[in-house]
């Protein structure tokens, strides 16, 4: 039996769409409350959205190819300095920068990916 990654990787995508429905709106709040104080839960809740920013990252290695057929969508190294900064951030606990860290890099890559996700689901089930 012959593997269709083309489908799997456009299953993928799908699931990204409806992930970053949920995952945007999370991180968003999340960076409010980091900068407006810490809840009992805050470290939970910031633990969970970095899970499911790694999710999106190993989503988009695992798509990359796909969606930037036409041009390249997103910088994979810009991504992995905004990975490197992260760790150093959460590294500091300071939580104003993990904030700026979260919305400067990792809210646009979010942004950037779910549209991406859509046009490439678009292009492909028109083809």
């Amino acid at each position: 039996m012959e593997i269709d990654y083309k489908k799997l990787q456009m299953r993928g995508l799908r699931e990204v769409v409806d992930y970053s429905q949920k995952l945007i709106p999370g991180l968003c709040e999340m960076i409010d409350e980091l900068r407006d104080g810490r809840r009992s839960d805050t470290a939970e809740i910031l633990n969970l959205v970095i899970l499911g920013l790694n999710w999106e990252i190993e989503m988009y290695n695992y798509t990359e190819k796909l969606i930037n057929v036409e041009k390249k969508v997103i910088d994979k190294k810009l991504m992995t300095q905004c990975v490197i900064r992260l760790g150093e951030v959460l590294k500091s606990a300071d939580d104003d920068q993990i904030a700026d860290c979260l919305e400067k890099d990792f809210l646009p890559f979010l942004k950037t990916f779910e549209k991406a996700s859509k046009e490439t689901l678009l292009r492909e089930n028109a083809s």
